[in-house]
């Protein structure tokens, strides 16, 4: 294990910041993929300790249970909970 000390912090409050952070070369994140997929893919960014990935966070699903629900929202629901079980 190696500890880095840095100069500096760069604090925001919103995702967009966080990622035009990383963009513009200020320093290393942790983002969910699906936001820098294409700079990763046109080699913009790099991927760094892709084998140490972060923890699973939980993730829940909240909406009015006394409600009838839309055709979508009971498809994605179920599409969720299908992926939610198999681990991915």
């Amino acid at each position: 294990m190696r500890t880095v000390s840095l100069p500096t912090t760069l604090s925001v409050t919103g995702t967009e910041s966080y990622l035009a952070g990383i963009r513009l070369g200020l320093g290393l994140a942790q983002v969910p993929r699906f936001h820098v997929e294409d700079e990763l893919r046109r080699g913009a960014l790099v991927q760094i300790l892709a084998d140490h990935p972060p923890p699973s966070a939980p993730v829940s699903l909240i909406y009015p249970h006394s409600r009838q629900l839309s055709p979508r929202v009971r498809v994605f629901l179920d599409w969720a909970s299908a992926e939610s079980a198999q681990g991915n």
